[in-house]
């Protein structure tokens, strides 16, 4: 019969390595390290809650040139949050910001193409305005957006970076 004693101390031994393999680079959770705040330049002279103008030309209504609605919404004022969840087939892009007043929806990441390349992918955390002019708490600021990559589209992609207004959070891997 065997003794409990030496049986209890292998298990512990056992429990105990577990730890390491939580905290170790093998573990899928943890390819993405915590995010980190920066401050952004402003440019002088460019005020971002103004948009730019493009052209459009329209008769009764009708539109002559047919794109796409282009997504007008504003960067929020801060950063708050970047999580990199891996999932099965690749991973969600998940970021927290806080806007300038109240009642702002429908945000969304927006890939910035001229400052990504095949290691690091940059996004713009952008909401729209709403009716109200009313700053409010800062609960009531906070939106959330998310986005899906595919573990192709992060095959070499050793950085994230999301932008706000004033700040910019990086997670690297």
């Amino acid at each position: 019969m065997i003794k409990p004693v030496p049986l209890l101390l292998a298990a512990m031994v056992l429990v105990t390595a577990c730890t390491t393999v939580r905290e170790s680079r093998m573990n899928p959770m943890n390819w993405f390290g915590p995010s980190r705040s920066r401050a952004v330049q402003v440019e002088e002279g460019v005020n971002p809650l103004i948009p730019a103008r493009r052209a459009t030309w329209t008769i009764d209504g009708i539109s002559l040139n047919p794109q796409e609605a282009v997504y007008e919404g504003l960067l929020v004022l801060t950063v708050t949050e970047l999580v990199v969840e891996r999932r099965p087939g690749g991973a969600v892009i998940r970021a927290s910001g806080i806007g300038g007043k109240s009642g702002i929806y429908d945000p969304r990441l927006i890939a910035i193409e001229a400052e990504s390349d095949e290691k690091t992918l940059t996004f713009e955390l952008r909401a729209l305005p709403g009716m109200t002019a009313t700053v409010g708490s800062e609960f009531a600021r906070s939106v959330t957006a998310a986005i899906i990559l595919t573990d192709q589209q992060l095959g070499a992609v050793r950085t994230i970076r999301v932008k706000g207004r004033d700040n910019e959070r990086v997670t690297r891997r």
